[in-house]
């Protein structure tokens, strides 16, 4: 799943599950956006959006939803997994910080405060853009497709990345992975090996620029 996907599922996330209203207009936000982040805000609509689906789901649904602990978890986790499902991206030392926000999600939302729920994003955002520009650095550094190296694509049963030198060599991994297959389906003439790091510089760049826009 490529970063406007992502961002797609999570705009759903927090307009369709995310609720939300001003009961306490002027109410100081959890998380202050303004300082050192510089990727997504929630404009009034998203508030307005949020505040009638919060009041529709508590007070008039059929089956009424409280505002609780339950879908503060429920939205929390599934925000996560819809972003690094394969826990490629975010390090430890973020899942340990966005805990705070974990059961005061609903509440937030009913108050009106979409700010965790944006942080969280903002620095999954940030992540993304580290890996995406490690990775495009790293296609011009030598390979030794004799040694054995072993990748493993889909971490979701592992734990989430201890520091950024683990991350980085996850990603070095990646790199050759993207590489030898490249390599494997060439020609074999004495020219692929620099159309195969052309090939994908362009599919890193294409993914940077994309995640750069999403970021306005």
């Amino acid at each position: 799943m490529n970063f406007n996907n992502y961002k797609f599922m999570f705009k759903n996330l927090v307009f369709a599950l995310s609720i939300v209203s001003i009961v306490a207009c002027g109410a100081k936000p959890r998380v202050n956006l303004e300082e050192g982040e510089g990727g997504v805000k929630p404009t009034m609509q998203h508030e307005i959006i949020a505040k009638e689906v919060a009041n529709l789901l508590e007070n008039v649904s059929y089956k009424k939803v409280p505002m609780n602990d339950s879908l503060s978890n429920l939205v929390f986790n599934n925000l996560i997994k819809s972003m690094d499902q394969g826990k490629n991206y975010l390090l430890q030392s973020d899942i340990d910080e966005f805990q705070q926000y974990k059961n005061e999600l609903s509440q937030d939302f009913k108050s009106g405060d979409l700010s965790a729920a944006f942080h969280i994003f903002n620095v999954y955002s940030k992540r993304y853009l580290e890996r995406m520009n490690y990775a495009l650095a790293q296609i011009d550094v030598p390979q030794d497709f004799n040694q054995d190296d072993y990748y493993t694509a889909y971490r979701e049963k592992l734990n989430w990345f201890k520091t950024d030198d683990e991350a980085k060599e996850q990603w070095r991994k990646r790199v050759k992975y993207d590489l030898l297959n490249l390599k494997l389906s060439s020609t074999g003439k004495e020219d692929d090996a620099a159309k195969q790091k052309e090939t994908l510089r362009k599919r890193y760049n294409n993914l940077i620029s994309q995640a750069k826009k999403n970021k306005c």
